[in-house]
């Protein structure tokens, strides 16, 4: 009988460990209340090597995140899990291999779960995983997964991130869009890129196609009432409608 107990707790050991470093990152992150991390509000847990001075800034940053999120959306449904990492080893464990991002979101059928560098709490970036997560939360994973392309999903999370190219306090106009991508050469065709593997694999110029995707959403809410015109898009998502033909309905002015 001793043997026995011996061959199980062993055979459990052995589980906990393959889930503990073979698991998917948002495994990771689902379980990570049970984790030494500090739970810094709902959902919201802090490295306990990040300093505690730090964490009232998070939160500041968070709630003002939340109301850009709120006032672009009406409300906010999603409830993602986010997770404030101190260090790249710990991004690399939460988050992903590839720690050149101060953030990224894992959407799954479970949730989202978003992963955040020190270098990723600021309102911008804070407010783009949050869109990814609302998308998510509206649509569900199933409808995310097989209709939203990938320059739709970057493209709407730039509505809320100032950063890039404008550095400025508020939505770039669909005009400062325009200007901005009338300093490159190239006429883009932003909707093919449906893929992450499209429209991340272009190295230095993945920068390029954040803007082109940040402008064709700007442009096409510009000509479909704003927030009425997604919401509307949202809901015939939801009622199965193809996503192609929802975006391009009696439309011609947002084509490339």
């Amino acid at each position: 009988m001793y043997k026995y107990l011996v061959g199980i707790a062993f055979v459990i050991f052995l589980v906990l460990l393959y889930f503990h470093f073979a698991s998917p990152a948002w495994i990771k992150c689902y379980w990570i209340s049970q984790s030494n991390f500090i739970e810094a509000g709902k959902n919201v847990y802090v490295s306990p090597l990040i300093p505690k001075k730090l964490i009232p800034v998070i939160q500041k940053k968070l709630k003002e995140a939340t109301i850009r999120v709120k006032s672009f959306w009406g409300n906010k449904e999603a409830e993602p899990i986010i997770v404030f990492c101190a260090n790249q080893n710990e991004f690399t464990y939460y988050g992903s291999q590839k720690n050149d991002v101060p953030a990224l979101t894992h959407m799954t059928a479970m949730g989202a779960f978003i992963v955040v560098q020190l270098d990723g709490i600021s309102v911008d970036i804070l407010a783009h995983e949050l869109t990814h997560a609302e998308l998510l939360a509206r649509l569900g994973w199933f409808v995310k997964s097989n209709e939203i392309p990938t320059w739709f999903d970057e493209g709407l999370a730039l509505q809320l991130d100032f950063r890039y190219p404008f550095n400025i306090s508020e939505r770039p106009s669909l005009q400062d869009y325009e200007d901005e991508c009338r300093k490159y050469t190239v006429n883009l065709p932003i909707t093919e890129y449906k893929t992450a593997q499209k429209f991340y694999g272009q190295g230095v110029s993945t920068h390029i196609n954040y803007l082109f995707a940040g402008k064709e959403i700007r442009k096409w809410m510009h000509y479909h009432q704003e927030q009425k015109g997604l919401l509307w898009l949202i809901s015939q998502l939801k009622k199965g409608k193809k996503f192609e033909i929802v975006y391009y309905a009696n439309d011609k002015k947002t084509k490339n």
